[in-house]
């Protein structure tokens, strides 16, 4: 190779060679005006993975209040419409979980109440509660409450939801206070005092803290006003309840025959009354409600001369 030629090849190698290091070095740094750039490389990396990483993508920035092993009253309400409210709940026995949205009322409810079982989020129903079938030891429940989209945002409307174990009612019970009336009736009898009782466990037979009971009855079938009802609402705190109920006189729409046999077969009675019914229902799940059972109030008992 002449010396001309040896010329031309290494001013054509450094012409390249000054090239290669003028794009590197204005490649590789990223420029501090352009925030832009490293958001959108951010960003398509979520984008591959946040179909299956949901959970993982909203931990840094989720606050998840991890609640007690009982029924859980939530009562709270969202600072604005941005806001969304994490909850958890641990089934430590494996039992069945119930989430129940106390004020939705006839149209659903306000809020978008969603509750997460095996890492899918899905919606909670509109009129129902969700009773979850039996659980693992230990396997947790998320629940989330937003606004509902599409919905005016109301600052100072409340949420109210009950969360935790699933309650059911055990040994359901009534003691009653009446005149003795031998066999003249084969309800039980009362005039003007029922105790009635009973506890309140998870279906694995632990006794549950938290459960909003109702004992109702209704005295009268026949005329079935509020004057002839009464409810009795109570909140276990041990999982047990044993409450009174007080009644004023009534009067006896039936009359019985006359009769005898309750002190003696000699002195003769005739009783006026009523005839009513009385349940007994867990809040947010309706196979623990007792069915409606038969009662008799005495409203006079007189001695037939």
């Amino acid at each position: 190779m002449n010396s001309h030629a040896l010329k031309k090849t290494v001013l054509a190698t450094s012409f390249f060679l000054s090239l290669i290091g003028l794009y590197g070095s204005t490649a590789l740094p990223t420029p501090e005006c352009e925030p832009g750039n490293s958001e959108q490389t951010d960003t398509s990396e979520s984008k591959n993975n946040q179909g299956s990483t949901e959970a993982l993508v909203e931990a840094p920035t989720v606050q998840v209040i991890d609640l007690p092993d009982k029924i859980n009253r939530l009562y709270d309400k969202l600072k604005n419409a941005n806001e969304v409210k994490y909850y958890s709940f641990t089934a430590l026995r494996g039992q069945k979980v119930m989430i129940n949205d106390v004020l939705r009322g006839t149209e659903g409810t306000y809020w978008n109440v969603e509750y997460n079982i095996a890492g899918h989020w899905q919606p909670a129903p509109k009129y129902d509660s969700v009773i979850t079938p039996l659980l693992t030891p230990g396997q947790k429940v998320q629940l989330r409450v937003s606004h509902l989209v599409g919905e005016p945002f109301h600052p100072d409307k409340y949420f109210h939801i009950d969360f935790g174990s699933a309650p059911y009612a055990h040994y359901v019970r009534i003691e009653t206070v009446a005149p003795p009336t031998g066999s003249q009736f084969w309800t039980k009898t009362f005039r003007d005092q029922i105790m009635w009782a009973t506890n309140i466990r998870d279906s694995t037979g632990h006794l549950l803290e938290g459960a909003t009971v109702n004992f109702v009855i209704t005295a009268d079938d026949q005329h079935p006003s509020n004057a002839n009802m009464a409810e009795s609402q109570r909140v276990t705190v041990t999982g047990g309840i044993v409450e009174y109920v007080n009644f004023p006189a009534c009067h006896g729409r039936q009359v019985t025959p006359i009769f005898t046999g309750v002190y003696d077969f000699i002195n003769k009675w005739q009783v006026t009354y009523n005839t009513g019914h009385w349940h007994v229902s867990v809040r947010g799940n309706p196979a623990a409600n007792s069915s409606p059972v038969p009662i008799t109030q005495i409203c006079t008992m007189k001695l037939i001369q």
